[in-house]
């Protein structure tokens, strides 16, 4: 298992120490912060990859503190603690990017499993980035594989598409496409495009090319 800084955010001091023993028997580094000010100053200077989140604290509540965490980094992986009767806050925090939560009282494998499963969550995604990162920037149109009019047309309007791009043109005129055999049915009017290549990765969202060949 991996060592992981964990920032672990709860007024109740018992609570925060178990959660900081538990942690620490499996190699990870704890940080307790008894308030949301305290715990999002931490969570800037240590720059964990998990919090452990008390929903009910003093002053800012952990609600506020959740959505101060994601604005600085939506990474971070967020474990609610939550009492029992209050178990319809942790499930609302969660659809507010809450990863699990845990009920008043726990046990430490309880938390041990939770915590687990989140680090292997992060490490997935990051997984993934890396991945997609990677295929990206591998992606040239000599990828494409073709000699016929079709494709060279396609690859033609596509190098003149990036070249604009790489200008960061404002919009795409309808020059572009005169007599050509592909058709460019939706982009967007307006581009703001900073790394190229995630234009042509299948999972990009920042414009969509649909191709028709005549």
């Amino acid at each position: 298992m991996s060592k992981e800084k964990i920032v672990i955010i709860d007024d109740e001091k018992n609570i925060a120490e178990l959660c900081k023993r538990v942690l620490q028997e499996d190699g990870h580094e704890p940080f307790i912060a008894v308030s949301g000010e305290e715990g999002i100053e931490l969570i800037a200077r240590e720059k964990p990859r998990l919090v452990v989140l008390d929903i009910m604290l003093p002053q800012m509540d952990g609600m506020a503190v959740l959505e101060k965490i994601k604005a600085f980094d939506p990474s971070i992986q967020v474990i609610m603690i939550t009492a029992f009767a209050s178990v319809q806050s942790a499930v609302e925090a969660m659809k507010r990017g809450a990863c699990d939560y845990l009920s008043k009282p726990f046990i430490p494998d309880e938390l041990k499993i939770v915590v687990q499963k989140a680090i292997e969550n992060v490490k997935l995604k990051e997984a993934l980035s890396y991945r997609r990162e990677k295929e990206a920037q591998e992606f040239t149109i000599d990828n494409i594989i073709g000699n016929c009019p079709q494709i060279k047309a396609i690859k033609d309007t596509m190098a003149r598409l990036l070249l604009l791009i790489k200008l960061r043109a404002v919009s795409l005129p309808p020059s572009l496409l005169e007599e050509k055999p592909v058709q460019v049915r939706n982009w967007w009017q307006r581009l703001s495009i900073t790394k190229v290549p995630d234009l042509f990765h299948p999972s990009s969202r920042l414009i969509v090319l649909h191709f028709h060949i005549t």
